[in-house]
Formats: C-alpha cells, structure tokens, sequence
C-alpha cells in the first residue's frame, strides 16, 4: 500500500465504499433471519416459504424444489423459530404500505380506479420504489415513493437533489468532494432530468394529436367511418385553399353540417 496522496486518497475511497456496503447489508437484513440458518441463507428462501404457506409437507417442499443441503430438522426449527418474526415483520410493512396507499387515494381519488386491479408486486413497487407521475399516468423512477407529482415538479426535485448529494458526499469525504466528482453528480442528475424533459415532450405530442382529432371530428362533423379525410386534413401545413378543397372534396363537395 502505498502512502502518497493518490494511495490516502484511494484507501479512504475503499473504506467509504466498505462503510457504505455493510451500511446497506444492515438496512436490508431481514427481520427473523439467522445467520447459522441453512433456510434463511438458501436461494430458495422465497419459495419455500410460499409452499409452506400453500399447506406442503417438509418432504414435499424439498423434492418438489430438489433441493439436498437442508433437512427436514433445518425446515422445522427455521418454521418455529425464524418464520413468525419474519411474517409479522412482512405484516407490519404490508400494514404500512396499505396505509400510504389509502393516503394516496383520499388524496388523488383517480388512483382508486387506477390501482384498484394492479397486483402486490406494483403496489409495492409504488410503495418502496416510485412515485406516481399525473402527466405519464404511471410509475416513474423519478417521483419519490408513494407521492404523486407531475414532469416539472420532478424536475425541480431533481436540481435540489443534485445540489444536496454533493452537499452530503463532501461532508462524508475526509478531503472533501473533488470538482471531477461534482461534475459526475451533475451530469447524473442532468441525464435524469433530461429523461423527464423528453417523456413530457412525448406526452405533450400525445395530447396535441389527441387534440387535433377532437377539433377535427366535433368542429368539422366528420363521421367516425371517414378517416381517410381525417388524416388527410391534419397533414397540411397552413396552406387554406389546399385545406379547403381536400375538405370539399372528401366531403363530396358539401361543406360540414352546421
């Protein structure tokens, strides 16, 4: 290891990286793991749990997953002394989930008919992972979770939050926040907020063109059947006299009804 200012600066680098690490290794410990279990530490954890609940025998759970490094012993103390704490932890989460979920529907009463047929896994995305955008009418990455917000909301949240992780990542670093490091935050958050720009400018396309058929259908009376005219109609350019005679002429030369 070398001591010169690059090598402090890199091992103060992986240390930060190592706190970081076991920071978030303890925020996503489950509640009612063991360290010593062989149930808690499988890969099939998920799965066997779920075919417990689903009234399986510990011989059927084994070989119907194949699995050969747990025994029937390892499944029935991780069922009596592991499995309760982490269900009433699972609980307490889906308790707390349906409350922010209630929140937001007396809030944002469109969202009832909007979540009302989604399954678990998208309430709890909305719960844990995104927010709610009114101008995509849908989950975003860049809407805090459970909140409701729009495109320029998000924006704005996004310079703050930009300005606030340097803010904190130059008060966590022993020799402060270099301008190489600053300027890769910014261009993170310029990328996210460059992604906002482009899906508002999508949706706000979406919406003119809606608009565009609106006024077509309802103020020029076209029947639904001819859309041929339709499309005609919303090619042109301004040009008056071409507009009016492709409509005269789809209209087999009588003007709209009043």
């Amino acid at each position: 290891m070398s001591y010169s200012l690059r090598g402090i600066e890199n091992l103060l680098k992986e240390i930060e990286e190592r706190q970081q690490k076991r920071e978030k290794k303890q925020h996503n410990k489950k509640v009612g793991y063991a360290p010593k279990c062989k149930v808690c530490n499988s890969e099939y954890l998920d799965e066997i749990e779920r075919l417990r609940e689903e009234y399986y025998t510990y011989e059927e759970i084994l070989e119907e997953l194949g699995i050969t490094d747990i025994s029937i012993m390892s499944l029935s103390r991780h069922f009596k002394n592991h499995y309760p704490n982490s269900q009433e932890y699972k609980e307490k989460q889906q308790l707390q989930m349906l409350e922010n979920i209630r929140e937001a529907y007396l809030q944002y009463p469109f969202l009832e008919e909007y979540f009302k047929n989604k399954d678990l896994e998208y309430l709890e995305c909305f719960n844990n992972n995104m927010g709610f955008c009114t101008d995509k009418f849908g989950l975003c990455e860049h809407i805090p979770a459970s909140t409701v917000s729009n495109c320029n909301n998000a924006i704005w949240k996004l310079k703050f939050k930009a300005r606030d992780e340097i803010e904190r990542r130059a008060k966590g670093s022993y020799l402060g926040l270099g301008k190489d490091e600053e300027n890769k935050i910014n261009l993170k958050y310029m990328d996210y907020i460059t992604e906002c720009l482009q899906c508002k400018d999508e949706i706000n396309e979406k919406r003119i063109t809606l608009l565009e058929r609106i006024i077509t259908y309802n103020f020029l009376n076209l029947t639904p059947d001819n859309k041929e005219l339709y499309f005609n109609l919303l090619q042109f350019d301004g040009n008056t006299d071409e507009f009016i005679q492709t409509l005269e002429e789809g209209t087999n030369g009588n003007p709209p009804a009043e």
